[in-house]
């Protein structure tokens, strides 16, 4: 049976209180996440990501967004609903979800929908029918509605990327512009974008806050509402202010009663000031005749919303006092018809609409769907624990759509006031249950109030996929019983166990009927009893007969939460209980589940919240904290006689994880800095602390590597990004990886609710981040391997597979981890024996088989850097290849020892029978050492010892039969070998290569290449008086010629080499002859007397043939002038001598210059396939190279 850990963690911190004891000091301190903060110095240096593999997998849940605001497009009869990362589009007549939109990589939201500002993020534009939204990257986004919505372009302004706290969008529909509102802590951001062009027209920062903005439908005003006032700007450049009405207050309402049938004009600023105690006012604006009044005395101190009904003549405001909520209605001439009363001071109206076709109105809530009349007759639709935020109305269809971002929701409603639908257009899994049975993790959020299309994600970890299940209503617990193979789960607004048979399909079976309500959270025991936590008290159940066993009360106290139970010390299960709200008193009960009985009770602790149990040390660990507060200890109990201490730690303790077999104790506190604290568990000494980044931290600590797993949700310094970093709690070496952006929370951005499993099986950490998005990490080391230009000699000693077994992997999903992997237009993958390939669309053939032991040659088209994380276990460095290898023959092997040593060292006693040793950079070829008498008295390069490096393959002949091949760890390591690049000569790399060795070089020679048919095939630079140049001929594809030769001196410029001698194996003489391509694999030359030109000898221009070539899509060619300051052209001509383009034509200096063809024309248009030509002309000469463009 598999061991499983599993933890839930909520991260909810807003104050922290010190605590010694029972003793709660008055010292307390407010935490303000102050988003700009950054960490302090001496963040260490950060090692290779040693968390191995990210692997995202996402449900087949559609849309996917926390719904805060909507816009309806009546030319595709649809609504646009922006969430947090999504964009979802839902059909208005059928309600089905048409499209999402992707928007993730334009950040998630750093603050939630809030209805103190009149936040709008999503507009349409009916004048070019186009949909706005402004993302967390500051950008907007333009949406082509048709087709079911597709970006069409982006918009981005030059303000900084700080951080904001609300947005704003208007169109302006008497000029076709869009007004972009951008709110941060003391100043505003200001553009305005011609929606013709999509330019930006103007841009200002404002030294205040943007509350709201509004346009006039008929007239060149603006109206912008900050702290003291509202600001009237004109609609045309320059866009300057014509007056600013001070009103003393902020302004957070604007309305504009418009109706020219009857010549009515009037702009209404409602104030909106939480922080101002006296009845707020309404000022009216005259556009007519330009007056400006107030109306006084409303006792109302807060309006949050309005509308305004040209159809009714009647306009409706929304107040909010501690009274109570609700709904003012004024006549045109601002007087008071009536007010609709809410009763609740928190039922918030977020957004009223008036819908024409049924005179009715409709407001939002926080709780409640009002519909009210023309008669002033209210009915209401109550979402408990919801908010319908965002409102919208479909008059093609008659219905109004609302946003409801508390449960991931839209609601339909019918133009008279009926809920109609409710459209899921997200899936949330943060909690977890796992089920090492069926090798299935069950997912789903925690909530404690009413949610009536809540879903149950079921992820499969074989197959890496999920299944859901509509459980239809919230989920407070879910707990998985392995000897009866049933899933349980409670539900916080009933008195219900609903039971699931996990192998018949999730059958559902009848349930448990509890006499308590309000059930948060569910354990069940090994003798098959479940124990149920209600508000009132425990109900205690025998799960296989379904009968009451006992109910333990609570001695007449509520709790609101149980926040962790736990088995401990043999038959014991010990329940940390607490109330949500500040400094509440919990308990800690401890029950024997033999005897179903309460044997202590733990009094007067201060929300008691995690709770963890030592079976090596038999004690109990447990903190304290709730949404309000952080304590600076942790406590112990003893469970041998129920005696505790409190440990006094160095900050507010967040949270704690536990690595019992090693003794230690990791604490994780609130700062910025990122500590992790870690003790010893036995004596509570602080032994070290480890610093990583970000606010809050999830630890897990993983038994099968001994490695603490942190998870930072939200990093604030570095854009938000999630972050998983290492420890290894034996070595202290920390590392760390990034894992993109984290799904936000709905409550509070810090808030995190995660769980986290780690699976022994496979070694994989799984943890939900939002939106039915799972991550999935392998936890064992990992290795990288960055590919470089041309051919790359690889070997892959770590697959997942035993390290005793040289099993096969298919290699295509692991190439398909190359990063980045798209803009690949072709991978070319061979071993010794075949061949695989891919064509940038698919594989061929679709499996392909590897091992540790063997070398691959890979190349990738186009290069660029790329990298290519492997994981699995690395191959035993004793492993032995139990065959026998003849002689003359090349073998593919591939070195999979941790180190870089010396070849002779490697090869250990195969080493003597060892004759050539081919690789990537370098050849060594034993019969290349001198012998008899030879001319030239220094070592040939290619007898040179190189060094062997990890993870590289080579081509290796022995010259006699070995039998049970293996490497030889030496334990001198070495540097590797990296091959000097030519600067001045451009070639293309083949999979093979001939080999020459050049002697004696000219101490002015800076650079050899190597020529067949004009064409570079290799070249080196020069750093020693003998060289090896490796030749990547392709005679297969040619005629045999002769190679030709040129050097670089040091003027910078080429000159062909016209004698060279080339050295007789046999005799060892050199004999004047020539190298044949294809004829030879090894040879030695030495260049006769150079013509070198002395400082007056003028020396004639140079066209380099054109690398690569043939090429697709780009090439680049060179050229080379002799005199400053030459008047030079450099041109593109077709195979019928008409110009295609001029790369340069001007004054070059004297030496190498080098350009790009993109293969494009002077119209910027692609060029066919076929024969081209690069003609440079200067004064008195013109060169001509042929290149040949394929597609």
């Amino acid at each position: 049976m598999n061991r499983i850990v599993v933890i839930t963690i909520t991260i909810m911190t807003f104050f922290t209180s010190l605590v010694i004891g029972q003793q709660i000091e008055n010292e307390q301190f407010e935490i303000t996440f102050d988003s700009t903060a950054r960490f302090s110095e001496g963040i260490p240096e950060i090692g290779r990501d040693e968390v191995d593999y990210l692997k995202w997998v996402q449900s087949n849940e559609e849309g996917g967004c926390i719904p805060s605001d909507i816009c309806y497009v009546p030319s595709e009869n649809s609504f646009f609903i922006y969430g947090d990362r999504r964009i979802s589009i839902i059909d208005a007549e059928t309600e089905s979800i048409l499209n999402t939109i992707d928007t993730s990589v334009k950040g998630h939201w750093k603050y939630f929908p809030r209805t103190e500002e009149r936040e709008k993020r999503i507009v349409y534009n009916p004048l070019n029918n186009r949909v706005y939204c402004a993302t967390e990257s500051m950008e907007i986004i333009v949406i082509n509605p048709t087709h079911g919505g597709q970006i069409e372009e982006i918009i981005s302004n030059s303000y900084p990327d700080n951080e904001y706290w609300w947005m704003m969008l208007e169109i302006d529909g008497v000029n076709n512009k869009l007004y972009w509102g951008i709110t941060a802590a003391d100043y505003s951001y200001l553009t305005i974008i011609d929606c013709e062009t999509s330019n930006i027209v103007h841009e200002e920062e404002i030294e205040n806050r943007i509350y709201t903005l509004k346009c006039h439908p008929s007239r060149n005003n603006v109206y912008i509402a900050n702290e003291d006032g509202v600001s009237l700007r004109q609609t045309i450049s320059p866009y300057n202010e014509i007056h600013f009405f001070n009103t003393g207050y902020r302004i957070g309402v604007i309305e504009i009663l418009y109706d020219e049938a009857i010549d009515l004009d009037y702009t209404i600023f409602c104030e909106r000031d939480r922080n101002n105690n006296s009845p707020e006012e309404i000022y009216v604006v005259n556009e007519n005749t330009g007056s400006f009044s107030s109306i006084d005395n409303l006792e109302f101190s807060f309006f949050s919303s309005s509308c305004y009904s040209k159809e009714a003549g009647k306009f409706y405001l929304g107040y909010q006092q501690q009274e109570g909520c609700g709904i003012m209605i004024f006549d045109n001439n601002f007087q008071l018809l009536d007010t609709i009363s809410f009763q609740s001071n928190i039922d918030d109206p977020c957004d009223i609409i008036y819908n024409s076709l049924t005179e009715k109105v409709f407001c939002g809530t926080r709780s409640n769907m009002y519909i009210i009349d023309d008669e002033s007759n209210v009915s209401q639709i109550t979402f408990e624990n919801n908010v319908l935020y965002r409102l919208a109305l479909s008059k093609e269809y008659n219905k109004v759509f609302a946003t409801n971002y508390n449960v991931y929701n839209v609601e339909s409603f019918s133009g008279e006031g009926f809920h109609q639908n409710t459209i899921s257009v997200g899936g949330r899994i943060f909690n977890s249950c796992y089920n090492s049975n069926e090798g299935k993790i069950y997912y789903y959020e925690r909530l404690f109030g009413s949610m009536d299309n809540t879903k149950l994600y079921v992820f499969d970890i074989e197959i890496e996929s999920f299944e859901i299940l509509e459980i239809g209503h919230s989920i407070s617990d879910v707990q998985y019983n392995q000897d009866d193979h049933l899933l349980y789960l409670s539900s916080s607004d009933s008195n219900i166990i609903r039971i699931f048979d996990v192998l018949n399909d999730y059958d559902e079976l009848p349930s448990i009927q509890l006499s308590h309500t309000n059930v948060h959270s569910i354990c069940i025991t090994p003798n098959n009893q479940i124990f149920c936590m209600t508000r009132d008290g425990i109900e205690i159940w025998d799960i296989l007969t379904n009968s009451f066993e006992n109910f333990i009360n609570y001695d007449g106290s509520n709790f609101d939460r149980s926040e962790s139970c736990i088995l401990a010390d043999e038959n014991k299960i010990y329940i940390t209980l607490k109330k949500f709200g500040i400094y509440e008193d919990g308990k800690i009960l401890v029950i024997d589940y033999e005897s179903n009985q309460l044997i202590y009770e733990f009094n007067n602790f201060y929300s008691p919240d995690e709770i963890k149990y030592d079976s090596v040390q038999n004690k109990v660990f447990f903190q304290q904290q709730n949404v309000f507060y952080l304590v600076n200890h942790y406590n112990v109990i003893n469970c041998d006689d129920y005696s505790y201490e409190t440990i006094i730690t160095e900050e507010g303790v967040l949270y704690f994880e536990l690595a019992e077999n090693l003794g230690k104790l990791y604490i994780t506190p609130l700062n910025y800095d990122g500590y992790i604290y870690e003790y010893n568990s036995s004596t509570n000494e602080h032994l070290q602390t480890h610093q990583t980044t970000g606010v809050a931290s999830i630890t897990k600590f993983n038994p099968f590597n001994n490695k603490l797993y942190v998870i930072i949700p939200y990093n604030f310094s570095n854009d938000y990004q999630t972050e998983i970093w290492t420890i290894d709690c034996e070595t202290s070496q920390i590392n760390r990886m990034e894992l993109g952006q984290f799904e936000s929370y709905r409550y509070y951005l810090p808030a995190v609710p995660i769980d986290i499993t780690i699976s022994e099986e496979n070694n994989k950490l799984y943890f939900g981040t939002g939106h039915s998005k799972l991550a999935v990490i392998q936890c064992e080391d990992s290795e990288t391997k960055t590919f470089s230009s041309g051919w790359n000699w690889e070997s892959f000693p770590r697959l997942d597979r035993d390290e005793e077994i040289n099993e096969s992997k298919d290699v295509v999903p692991i190439l398909e981890r190359i990063e980045p992997f798209n803009g690949i237009d072709g991978i070319d993958f061979i071993s010794e024996n075949d061949r695989l390939i891919f064509d940038g669309t698919f594989w061929n053939p679709l499996f392909f088989n590897i091992q540790s032991t063997w070398l691959y040659k890979v190349d990738i088209d186009p290069y660029e850097e790329r990298t290519l994380e492997l994981f699995g276990t690395r191959m035993a460095e004793n492993f032995v290849i139990e065959d026998t290898f003849g002689a003359e023959d090349y073998y593919w092997l591939g070195y999979w020892l941790p180190v870089t040593q010396n070849m002779d060292y490697a090869f250990g006693e195969f080493w003597d029978k060892v004759q050539i040793v081919k690789a990537e950079e370098w050849t060594y070829w034993r019969e290349s050492q001198q012998r008899g008498n030879p001319s030239d008295p220094e070592p040939r390069p290619s007898s040179k010892i190189r060094p062997l490096e990890y993870g590289k393959g080579y081509m290796v002949k022995f010259n006699e039969e070995i039998e049970d091949f293996h490497w030889y760890n030496s334990g001198i390591l070495v540097d590797g070998y990296e091959r000097p690049r030519s600067e001045n000569f451009l070639y293309e790399e083949k999979s093979d290569y001939e080999v020459i060795d050049v002697m004696n070089i000219d101490s002015e020679v800076i650079e050899i290449g190597v020529f067949q048919d004009d064409i570079c095939v290799g070249a080196i630079a020069v750093s020693d008086s003998s060289e090896q140049i490796l030749v990547y001929s392709d005679a297969a594809n040619r005629d045999p010629v002769p190679f030709n030769f040129e050097i670089v001196i040091g003027r910078g410029l080429s000159i062909p080499i016209r004698d060279y001698e080339v050295l007789n194996h046999i005799t060892g003489e050199y004999e004047s002859n020539l190298i044949i391509s294809g004829r030879q694999e090894y040879s030695v030359i030495r260049f006769g007397e150079i013509d070198k030109p002395d400082d007056n000898t003028p020396l004639t221009p140079k066209l380099y043939i054109n690398h690569p070539n043939p090429f697709n899509p780009s090439t680049t060619i060179s050229f080379s002038v002799a005199n400053m300051n030459s008047f030079v052209t450099l041109e593109i001509f077709n195979i019928k001598g008409q110009k295609v383009k001029t790369l340069y034509s001007g004054i070059a200096e004297e030496g190498k210059h080098t350009f790009i063809w993109e293969g494009k024309d002077m119209n910027g248009d692609k060029v066919g396939s076929g024969i081209y030509f690069s003609k440079l002309k200067t004064d008195n000469i013109e060169l001509t190279r042929k290149m040949l463009m394929l597609k």
